[in-house]
């Protein structure tokens, strides 16, 4: 009789263990399925018109530390022309941007609790697209070549699987693909015109609260192409919408199909 009981309750704190595992599981698999979800609520498409479409390859640490060693004086060592400085520079200028706001935000394992004060003051500056006094702050970018086993290192580490950082990276990283590209033609066609090669002519961006966004570069308004060119765009948006649109009615689906399982 001892024995039935006994094994009786083994059985049963198995069964509830197993579970409670299950629960467990069940609720890391939608906290995950949520955060893809909250990443996207905004749809961005961009009509660039190129000379060449090349494989992209993303490598983070390599795009790290091409942004990172972005500075006024390195520019000047390659020999960057001043039209394309700027432009140039405020990659750098985001990625410190991108990272400063990681850093005081307390739910991100980026948070610098010490820091947090300093970072908020350098906010004002790094927001300004427009203002080359961002130059002057000290960066709280951790150098790609520092030493294994350091306080450095390891932040670095950190960074390069944070995946809201990861998705700013590799935009940059595309956007100096195309800046090294027009920096490459100018110097071979031996001219200071750098303003038909590789520009972005048309940017609509749309959240899920209804807002839209719709920016044009200067340059369309005198482009030859310009009603193609827009066509273009339109066609973009229209398909990455219904692209858009299926995939939050599929994460949706999934997250209140999970909450009814969840819920029997």
């Amino acid at each position: 009789m001892i024995t039935v009981v006994v094994n009786q309750t083994s059985s049963s704190h198995n069964l509830q263990s197993d579970r409670d595992l299950s629960q467990v599981n069940l609720d890391r698999w939608l906290t995950s399925v949520t955060s893809i979800l909250d990443k996207i609520t905004t749809l961005e498409v961009n009509t660039t018109i190129v000379s060449e479409i090349r494989e992209e390859v993303f490598l983070p640490w390599e795009a790290y530390q091409d942004i990172y060693a972005i500075s006024r004086t390195y520019l000047q060592e390659v020999q960057i022309p001043p039209a394309l400085c700027d432009r140039y520079l405020n990659l750098r200028r985001q990625l410190e941007l991108k990272y400063a706001l990681r850093a005081i935000n307390p739910n991100c394992q980026l948070y610098n609790s010490a820091a947090r004060d300093a970072i908020r003051k350098d906010l004002t500056i790094l927001s300004r697209s427009n203002d080359s006094s961002w130059e002057n702050l000290p960066s709280r970018l951790p150098s790609p070549f520092a030493p294994e086993n350091t306080a450095e290192n390891k932040l670095l580490g950190q960074i390069l699987i944070d995946t809201s950082l990861l998705k700013v990276l590799r935009q940059l990283a595309r956007s100096k693909a195309n800046l090294d590209q027009r920096h490459q033609i100018t110097q071979e066609t031996d001219t200071t015109s750098i303003t038909n090669q590789d520009i972005t002519y048309a940017q609509t961006i749309i959240e899920l609260e209804g807002k839209i966004t719709n920016c044009y570069a200067q340059e369309i308004l005198h482009h030859p192409d310009k009603e193609a060119i827009l066509i273009l765009h339109q066609q973009g948006v229209q398909s990455g919408e219904k692209q858009w649109y299926r995939l939050l009615k599929f994460a949706i689906n999934i997250v209140q199909r999970q909450q009814k399982v969840r819920k029997s």
